[in-house]
């Protein structure tokens, strides 16, 4: 019988995903059948998508959403052992790729696409712990010793993503390109005597990586209201497969596969939850050489409607963090992922800029909080000053960006302006700096040095680069309010300059000439953003720490006649610095020339 169509799509299709999100969101839907035989309808209907992966059954017109929506819908532990099935797999991304040759490369448009997707996640998962069981491996063991009957949709993925972090650590790196034993596609010395047939064919993993590339925007659509279990199976395989072409075609032959590989990764990083966001980043950490397009930008063309479904689940994403059950982005992950988002970044995007920028600051921020409070255990994976100078570096191209693009309006730089004012950036570029290691090494391979001039140039730059995409004017009347936190900080700065650090009795050369290249960067930030007061006389403190009113404007204070390093607002001051320490220690005993 032919298929009823809706136009030129058969209607064993299922829903188009304008649809099928709002109902699977919801609850899934009821098969077209009721009986006491559910069991047996189900296994029936894995062996029919099975017998398509055998090659039994080579027209996959036999098969409709119906087939798939009882599988779906089983709830039985015992069903989802059955789904580990390698002819399962291959049939799920047969009928996946049947759907690509008709409507050229959407097979998440229609519902029976993201269903075969779904059934290769849970099919995968469960291949891969048994396989783990197999070998003996940690995680495995845990899953030989559980009951089968327990293995439930929520254990699957709890299981799966350990398993796969696992295996991201033992397999990760070139040298281990042709570790496959897992899969079964090669062995690795640990387990040379390992036959096992491969889970999934190279063809079909080839495919199934084509098809999520090609299908990228719609995925991305989809996954971001459905996550669906096991994707980090799913990359776990398309990591091999690609680092196993590495080493049987070359690393330039790898190139084809690596920019759709990277592509699928981060669109599933983005929409998926924190344990699987961890898999993610440990498999980019554990091959690091995979991964050119994080520092030379994309290898791939990009669309404007996917780049703003890009940026917009990267806010989403920052934005989940005040939902308690939903940690916040390690900072290195972070990052990766603003990197990947601003290399798609394209004109007509221009009204996200603001929000992604609100989004980072405020995870900044968040950080910042927890890390004063005592709980840093999230973001000890990179130090907060530096993260912030490579956040500001990124912001600053983005500006560069839009003074490009013709077409970015005032409006455009008007929220990015106010959005700036929400976030308190002004604030948090001072509080960054006060966490800096006053150092002026020279060294420009030292830590110190690097993190340093990307948090003060960098925020120089970017109130630099916002002030030649904005007027004066504008400028001038959307910061006028914050000339007292601008002294605040500004004071700061100059005190700092001046007393000595907790522990020691003098102050150091090296912190008094620290804290006068940040006074004078606060003050080209000022500028920038046409505060008059920046351009007032600047101010010293009196060394005196008792004195009533200790700001001192250069140029009418005193100065030590020995050392003429110690300066003061009165003789007064002076004279009682010489002689009283007040539990600190007196100049007299300091002064450097007594």
């Amino acid at each position: 019988m032919a298929d009823t169509t809706r136009g030129s799509v058969p209607s064993r299709w299922g829903m188009p995903l304008e649809q099928y999100v709002l109902t699977y969101g919801t609850g899934k839907p009821q098969p077209d059948w009721v009986g006491g035989t559910c069991h047996e309808k189900v296994l029936a209907d894995i062996k029919k998508v099975s017998a398509l992966g055998l090659g039994e059954l080579h027209y996959p017109s036999g098969i409709s959403i119906t087939t798939l929506r009882s599988i779906l819908h089983s709830h039985s532990p015992i069903d989802y052992v059955e789904l580990g099935s390698p002819a399962f797999i291959s049939g799920c991304i047969k009928l996946m790729s049947s759907i690509r040759l008709i409507e050229k490369g959407s097979p998440f448009s229609y519902e029976l696409g993201y269903a075969c997707f779904r059934m290769v996640a849970i099919g995968l998962a469960v291949c891969l712990l048994r396989r783990a069981a197999e070998l003996e491996m940690r995680i495995g063991k845990i899953i030989r010793k559980a009951n089968p009957k327990a293995l439930t949709e929520n254990t699957i993925q709890l299981h799966i993503t350990h398993l796969v972090q696992d295996l991201a650590i033992h397999l990760g790196g070139r040298e281990k390109d042709a570790y496959n034993c897992i899969v079964g596609w090669s062995a690795c010395p640990e387990h040379p005597k390992c036959s096992a047939p491969p889970i999934v064919s190279l063809s079909d993993t080839c495919t199934l990586l084509n098809i999520l590339y090609e299908d990228r925007r719609l995925l991305l659509q989809a996954f971001a209201l459905l996550c669906p279990t096991g994707i980090s199976a799913v990359i776990f395989l398309l990591w091999r497969y690609v680092s196993y072409e590495r080493f049987r075609a070359g690393y330039q032959e790898t190139r084809k596969h690596a920019g759709p590989l990277q592509t699928v990764l981060w669109r599933c990083f983005l929409i998926t939850a924190n344990v699987e966001q961890e898999t993610f980043a440990t498999i980019c950490s554990r091959d690091d050489d995979l991964w050119p397009g994080r520092k030379t930008g994309p290898l791939l063309s990009v669309e404007l409607e996917d780049s703003k479904v890009l940026a917009i689940s990267f806010i989403k994403r920052l934005q989940r963090v005040e939902n308690k059950s939903n940690k916040p982005l390690l900072f290195v992950d972070l990052l990766n992922a603003l990197i990947f988002v601003k290399h798609h970044f394209l004109p007509g995007c221009q009204d996200l800029v603001a929000h992604c920028y609100g989004a980072v600051i405020e995870q900044v921020w968040y950080a910042l909080e927890r890390k004063e409070q005592g709980n840093f255990e999230n973001y000890s994976d990179l130090d907060i000053p530096s993260a912030f100078g490579r956040v500001v570096d990124m912001f600053s191209e983005t500006i560069m960006l839009l003074t490009q693009w013709k077409d970015t309006t005032p409006a455009t730089v008007e929220q990015i302006i106010q959005e700036i004012i929400r976030t308190d950036l002004l604030d948090l570029i001072g509080r960054i700096i006060f966490l800096l290691n006053p150092s002026l090494d020279s060294n420009r391979e030292s830590e110190d040095y690097q993190v340093n001039a990307h948090v003060l140039k960098g925020s120089q730059g970017l109130l630099e680069d916002l002030s030649r995409l904005a007027s004066p004017p504008i400028l001038e009347a959307r910061f006028r309010f914050y000339g007292p936190n601008w002294w605040k900080i500004a004071l700061q700065m100059s005190f700092l300059s001046q007393v000595a650090p907790p522990g020691k009795l003098l102050l150091g050369g090296r912190q008094r000439g620290f804290y006068d290249i940040c006074w004078e960067i606060w003050r080209q930030i000022g500028r920038s953003i046409q505060h008059p007061v920046a351009e007032t006389p600047s101010s010293s403190f009196c060394s005196y720490i008792r004195c009533p009113d200790p700001i001192v404007t250069t140029g009418s204070m005193y100065q030590c006649s020995k050392c003429h390093k110690a300066e003061y607002c009165s003789p007064r001051c002076q004279a009682l610095d010489w002689l009283y320490d007040h539990e600190t220690i007196s100049h007299h005993v300091s002064c450097p020339d007594p």
